[in-house]
């Protein structure tokens, strides 16, 4: 009762709002959110249901109001007196979530939504109640579907893993990307076998325990490093057990379905064992008070205060989404065509084909495949346009790979950056990746064009640029280059073509995308 004494000689009664209307309005408060953000909502919601790995996300909300409910009788007797500061917070969310629609980074407007979530029950709870339910209301967080951009290279470790232990283990084994292969067949590391679905739902899972079960600062952090690291070293020895139950089994025991149930049983084994060890260290929480033992201090309806705070954070959530239109609404053109890149004297233009690879992009608003040639060289330039980005039509985005993860007959081997040199000048910078599968190997070399001669192999500068577009109002017209040759004697020479033909054509290819932008 002390520390409610001590907040009520920090604000008068009028000021204070009885729980039952600080509930109500925080309520009503966060629908308007989620009803003027219903667009992404929506896209949070739509991932929950599609993808198995956020499944769990589903969970987060009713967690979020149990864990409130339980620290009802602390939270009435503190009070809960509508605070101005949070006002900053929420405005902050929403740039935060302009900025991510900007540029098509769907996971910052996820996240800014759950900031303003915060934002607006602390604006009406006040600090004291706030900070008494930081948890809870931070808990809110992991409804965001984030994480799966871990997923390469979760899966990359995983494979090396396995690969080294089945060596271990005398199986000889030829490894090739994602693809192995072992006397009794051959095997794929998939997006399903990354461990992702494991460890996301483990941390937040874990976070949950952690909170319930310590007291002590020092075991909650050491329990939630646990539940990171466990669910990854699982996942390593469930696809090495795996592969080989297939291997002595003779390809009758975990393949097919039983491969997906083995993986899921193992993994339940393992995480309940985590959680068994930590009951151990259990430091049970001091019994909260019942709500019926508390005199809640005194308070009043909705106050003018109260109505003042509410229509600032009303007119704060409506600013964002007509601020976005407004840096959006640019005229653009009906149709692209990238036009025939002219080569250079030496190198002539040849029929396409079937090139056996590409990149994927998808959402682009033109594309090209060309082939060239010099002598017994031969290289292959693939060219995705974009403009106009939005959601699934943009230029960096999750579905846009060199190699898709579950591509069964190609891999990429190794990567690299490289910077080459054009004729004018021009230092382009290159993601070099090796690709082999079962049509060869391959070198490739991949770039973003950003307008102009200007180039980059960063996918965050690349997303920059666009918000500099965006916030500048300017087009945002920009393309995914990718330039690749046979690798059919050795990775020097085929290095030695791509950059011969990058240094001869790049100021073609870059003509070819000017036009493009100006028609």
């Amino acid at each position: 009762m002390s520390e409610a004494m001590t907040a009520e000689t920090k604000a008068t009664g009028s000021q204070r709002l009885q729980p039952r209307w600080a509930a109500l309005v925080a309520a009503a408060l966060v629908i308007v959110v989620l009803a003027v953000f219903r667009d992404t909502t929506l896209d949070m919601y739509g991932i929950w249901m599609r993808s198995g790995t956020f499944t769990h996300c589903l969970l987060v909300l009713p967690i979020c109001i149990w864990l409130l409910w339980e620290r009802r009788a602390s939270l009435q007797c503190v009070g809960f007196v509508p605070a101005a500061l949070p006002l900053l917070f929420l405005a902050g969310a929403g740039v935060l979530w302009v900025m991510g629609e900007a540029v098509s980074a769907a996971v910052v407007s996820h996240f800014a939504v759950a900031f303003m979530l915060i934002a607006v029950v602390w604006l009406i709870w006040g600090h004291r109640a706030a900070w008494l339910a930081v948890f809870p209301l931070s808990f809110v967080l992991f409804a965001v579907p984030f994480g799966e951009f871990l997923t390469p290279t979760l899966m990359q470790y995983t494979a090396k893993f396995t690969v080294a232990l089945v060596r271990a283990s005398g199986v000889p084994v030829y490894q090739e990307g994602m693809n192995f292969v072992i006397p009794s067949g051959r095997w794929s590391v998939v997006e399903a076998c990354s461990g992702i679905r494991y460890l996301i739902a483990s941390v937040m899972v874990g976070v949950l325990f952690a909170y319930l079960n310590y007291r002590s600062a020092k075991r909650r952090v050491y329990f939630v490093l646990a539940s990171l690291v466990v669910p990854v070293l699982a996942n390593w020895l469930r696809a090495y057990l795996i592969v080989m139950l297939g291997h002595l089994s003779g390809n009758t025991l975990a393949v097919g379905a039983d491969h997906l149930v083995y993986g899921w049983v193992f993994f339940g084994l393992v995480i309940g064992l985590l959680f068994w060890v930590g009951t151990i260290w259990r430091e049970d929480e001091a019994a909260l008070p019942a709500a019926t033992q508390l005199a809640a201090p005194a308070g009043s309806g909705v106050n003018a205060r109260t109505i003042v705070l509410v229509v600032l954070a009303l007119l704060i959530l409506a600013m964002p989404v007509p601020v976005f239109n407004w840096l959006t609404r640019l005229p653009t053109a009906a149709d692209y065509k990238v036009p025939a890149i002219q080569p250079a004297t030496g190198w002539v233009a040849a029929a396409s084909g079937n090139p056996g690879w590409q990149a994927v992009y998808k959402g682009e608003k033109a594309s090209s495949l060309q082939v060239f040639k010099r002598g017994e060289q031969r290289v292959i330039v693939q060219i995705a346009y974009f403009s106009s980005q939005s959601p699934g039509h943009e230029l960096v985005q999750f579905d846009n790979h060199l190699v898709d993860s579950d591509d069964r007959l190609w891999g990429v081997v190794a990567e690299a950056r490289a910077e080459l040199s054009a004729q004018d000048g021009q230092s382009v910078q290159f993601q070099q990746a090796e690709i082999g599968g079962d049509g060869g190997r391959l070198l490739a070399l991949r770039t973003y064009w950003l307008g102009e001669a200007s180039t980059t192999s960063s996918d965050r500068a690349a997303k920059l640029d666009l918000l500099k577009a965006r916030l500048q109002r300017q087009p945002d017209d920009s393309a995914g280059v990718v330039i690749w040759t046979p690798m059919d004697s050795t990775p020097a020479v085929a290095q030695k073509t791509l950059e011969a033909f990058v240094r001869d054509n790049w100021s073609a290819v870059q003509t070819a995308l000017q036009h493009t932008a100006r028609h």
